[in-house]
Parts: C-alpha cells; structure tokens; sequence
C-alpha cells in the first residue's frame, strides 16, 4: 500500500478528531452516521472510523457549526 502524500492532511481518530473541534466523541459518531462528516473504515483496528482533517474542516464550514 502506497504511503500518503505529505500534501495529503492527517487521519485522526474519533478521539483524535473530536478533541480537535472541541466535541465530545458522541458527537463526531453521531455527525459521521447521519452524514454530516465524512468517515473511513479502518479495517482491524480497535477504533474503526478514521476522519480525514482537512475534509471534515470543508464539510463543516459548508454545513455550519455543530452542537455538543
């Protein structure tokens, strides 16, 4: 498997992601299931869904801010 470009932002974890923004992490699952965000799977892993920053950045600018 090809490594990310460096141009490419990091992939953070739900935790990761929702201490970012500020949100708690029921939050972000609920934002990522109804489609808010946009969320990948990261197969074998213990915390499955990984959000790509600078994505989640684009959709919430274009979406409005969320509420915790």
């Amino acid at each position: 498997m090809p490594d990310r470009p460096a141009s490419m932002s990091p992939l953070l974890t739900t935790a990761q992601l929702a201490q970012r923004l500020n949100l708690s992490t029921k939050t972000i699952y609920k934002m990522a299931k109804s489609g808010a965000i946009s969320a990948m799977r990261a197969p074998g892993t213990r915390t499955p869904l990984r959000f790509d920053l600078a994505t989640v950045e684009r959709e919430l600018r274009a979406n409005g801010p969320a509420n915790d």
